[in-house]
């Protein structure tokens, strides 16, 4: 197995704390570009090359924020 190591940061274009409802987070890996856009209440979407690959729903665990 080949170890690779990414750093991933956050898109300083979008608001960040509270009251954002959308943050972005990109990342390189080997000749891959990685995105994933999160929301508060737990969607999320994951893009790599563009494609996307990965959808999340939202928390369905019953925890309420209030």
């Amino acid at each position: 197995m080949i170890k690779m190591s990414f750093n991933c940061t956050p898109d300083a274009t979008f608001p960040t704390g509270k009251g954002a409802t959308e943050q972005r987070f990109t990342a390189t890996v080997g000749g891959d570009e990685l995105e994933i856009d999160t929301h508060p209440w737990g969607e999320a979407d994951l893009k790599i090359n563009d494609k996307l690959v990965a959808h999340v729903d939202g928390d369905r665990s019953g925890v309420s924020s209030g």
